[in-house]
């Protein structure tokens, strides 16, 4: 009955030491997600940098608006 008590404990110790580990982990990568930011493009009219996310794309060339695009083509 002392060895079923001893593996019981062990187990359960080995389960929240991996799930503790496991924690860490993800909260790591959300902070590497934080700290590696956007990616950025420059505006062809006036070379301003902006979020890709945020730009307008046309013909490959970027822009910080679309009045910037319709003002270059």
């Amino acid at each position: 009955m002392l060895l079923f008590r001893l593996i019981l404990l062990f187990v359960v110790g080995y389960l929240v030491l991996r799930i503790y580990r496991l924690m860490g982990e993800r909260r790591l990568e959300a902070e590497r997600r934080k700290l590696r930011g956007e990616d950025m493009v420059q505006c062809r009219v006036c070379n301003t940098h902006v979020p890709r996310a945020s730009a307008c794309e046309h013909d490959g060339k970027w822009y910080c608006s679309t009045r910037h695009r319709d003002q270059d083509n």
